[in-house]
């Protein structure tokens, strides 16, 4: 019985991992824009949401082996520093700094899905699921040429 259960164990990550990588190559490399974004909150206001939004879509992400440059499409300018990608665990997570006034900025998102060209990603804020979820977002970044 052990071995069916560590065999369903195993199979169960071999098909969140191709899930992950849909057309295998998950490959970060590279700079992306978001295509699309969602923010969804019981708690706040739509006009408050609808800006949050439109930040997302301005923002660009670009990605060497082993650093992040984030722009975002708000007032906080340019963030740079490190990220990690879990395929097993199937987050994407970034430590970064503020170019201009040296602001710590890190999140942790949910890799909905992952191909050469798109990459879905979402995030529950607060993290700690032991707290009242303030906002759900969603939001998928496209590869530019």
């Amino acid at each position: 019985m052990k071995k069916l259960s560590l065999y369903f164990l195993a199979a169960i990550v071999v098909a969140n991992l191709a899930a992950c990588a849909s057309d295998g190559d998950c490959s970060l490399q590279g700079n992306w824009k978001v295509k699309d974004a969602e923010v969804t909150s019981d708690k706040l206001d739509e006009t408050v949401l609808g800006m949050a939004k439109d930040i997302m879509l301005k923002t660009t992400y670009s990605f060497t082996a082993d650093s992040i440059v984030i722009k975002s499409g708000g007032p906080s300018g340019e963030f740079r520093g490190s990220y990690a990608l879990d395929a097993v665990g199937q987050t994407l997570s970034w430590n970064t700094v503020g170019v201009s006034n040296s602001s710590q900025y890190s999140d942790n998102m949910k890799i909905l899905s992952c191909n050469s060209n798109e990459l879905k990603l979402s995030k529950r804020n607060p993290v700690d699921t032991t707290q009242a979820a303030l906002t759900t977002s969603t939001m998928v970044l496209v590869r530019e040429n």
